[in-house]
């Protein structure tokens, strides 16, 4: 039976998530041996895995999560991923943002909401600035070679 589209577009960003995540999980595209990752380390980014379609939680929030301060929470996140939580979460957002932008017809508006973002032009700075073209461009362009 076809859910309504409320129910859709509030399913889709959790659906493609999981997807992701188990991806994510499942996948080692480096050419170094797997790396061990705390079991915090393994808390806090599956935490942030469920904040794709979300804004980003607070530091305190993560602290919480795993029972450690923020400055530690910080440090084994940097130590198990090489970069800060909100960070990671960018780039996830990033490449969610870009799977949506090649294979759905979801206006640049529809993404950022999707992804979290306050408004698209917030959403559109960040996409340029980690992609070097904007989400629009980014779309041509893959229309284009695609």
């Amino acid at each position: 039976a076809d859910l309504p589209l409320e129910k859709r577009q509030t399913a889709f960003p959790e659906i493609i998530t999981g997807i992701f995540s188990e991806l994510s999980a499942r996948v080692n595209t480096s050419k170094e041996p797997a790396k061990i990752i705390s079991p915090e380390g393994l808390i806090l980014r599956d935490m942030l895995e469920n904040f794709i379609a979300s804004p980003s939680p607070a530091i305190a929030e993560l602290a919480k999560k795993i029972g450690k301060s923020e400055t530690q929470t910080m440090r084994i996140f940097k130590k198990d991923f090489g970069t800060s939580p909100v960070a990671f979460l960018i780039a996830r957002k990033i490449e969610q943002a870009k799977n949506l932008l090649t294979h759905s017809s979801c206006s640049v508006k529809e993404i950022a909401a999707m992804l979290g973002f306050k408004d698209e032009f917030y959403f559109s700075r960040i996409f340029t600035r980690k992609c070097g073209v904007s989400p629009k461009q980014f779309r041509k362009n893959t229309e284009m070679t695609g």
